[in-house]
């Protein structure tokens, strides 16, 4: 018996480690520098070429700043390190999304307005939130299935 449960104590501290706060950092970045200098180039361009009056503008950068943040946190937040997080730590995989805040991509905002930073930050911060929540929701979701799957199965010996 105090094999097994020496088992769990180093099986709980290697996944402490592994899924550190550093790491999830570097995990929240994802991209080579060259691509995001391509992709902030190619924003730089899309936004050279679209002459607008005043009010469009107003609503069209409300608009273009929503749907580059969603498309940036589609492609920033990491899905599977979120469903893992719920699924081994259930209550810390449900309220970190509130408290950690990674940085939002910097190539995403070169070259923009305050405007559309604002709007950008807003709106990503928002998504961000909801995809790991729901993320981390799922993993719980399986780790509690999982759980009470292992409980049955001892219970049946």
């Amino acid at each position: 018996m105090r094999l097994n449960s020496m088992f769990h104590v180093i099986t709980f501290l290697t996944v402490s480690l592994v899924f550190s706060t550093p790491l999830l950092v570097l995990a929240q970045r994802g991209a080579s520098p060259e691509a995001l200098q391509r992709r902030a180039a190619s924003q730089k361009r899309e936004v050279q070429a679209q002459p607008q009056t005043e009010t469009t503008l107003q609503l069209s950068v409300k608009d273009q700043a929503r749907q580059d943040a969603h498309k940036d946190v589609n492609t920033y937040v990491n899905r599977p390190m979120w469903f893992i997080i719920g699924c081994i730590f259930p209550a810390v995989g449900l309220l970190a999304p509130y408290f950690y805040k990674p940085p939002i991509p910097a190539s995403s905002l070169l070259g923009k307005s305050p405007e559309y930073v604002a709007y950008y930050t807003d709106a990503y911060n928002q998504k961000r939130q909801s995809v790991q929540f729901s993320a981390a929701l799922a993993g719980q979701g399986v780790g509690c299935c999982l759980f009470g799957l292992s409980v049955a199965l001892q219970a049946s010996r």
